[in-house]
Formats: C-alpha cells, structure tokens, sequence
C-alpha cells in the first residue's frame, strides 16, 4: 500500500506504459513499411520470405537472452522485445 500512496506504482506504471507504447509503435512502423515493400515489389518479397519465415516462430523466451546480451537489462532491451513481439503479426497482416 506505500507504493499506491507515495507515488512510485503510478511512476512504475507509466513507465511500462510508456515502454509499451514505443515498443508496439516501432513494431508496426517496421512491419507496415517491410509489408508494403514486400507487397509492391517482389524481387523484395523474394529476398525476404525465407528470413521472415524463419524468424516469424522463434518463441519469445528464445528472443530475450539475446536480447539481454546484445542490450543489457535496461530500456533497450524492453522496447526491442515488444517491438519484436509485435513486427511479424503486423508485417503478415
């Protein structure tokens, strides 16, 4: 309840928020403007089916210890998951 009281889950909250947002706004700018190449041109298409499908089932938990090590455990790392996260279902729809 201290937490609620002074402040610091609202600031922890919006934090995550904010993390979230980013991560998803990066994640569907990418994947909109990947699918658009891919979809006008298909000398684009061709070179990069194979790379999308190969990394399209990759599970998250397999994502973030590259991640960690690439990133560290900071901001970075957070936004890129998500961004990842939501690219391949936004690049195929």
């Amino acid at each position: 309840a201290s937490g609620l009281a002074n402040g610091e889950l609202a600031q922890v909250f919006a934090s995550t928020l904010w993390r979230m947002a980013l991560g998803f706004a990066i994640g569907s700018a990418l994947g909109v403007l990947l699918g658009i190449a891919m979809a006008t041109f298909p000398l684009v298409d061709a070179a990069l089916r194979a790379l999308v499908e190969l990394l399209r089932p990759i599970p998250m938990p397999a994502i973030v210890p590259p991640l960690i090590l690439l990133l560290g455990i900071d901001h970075a790392m957070k936004v890129s998951a998500v961004a990842f996260a939501c690219f391949f279902p936004v690049l195929l729809n």
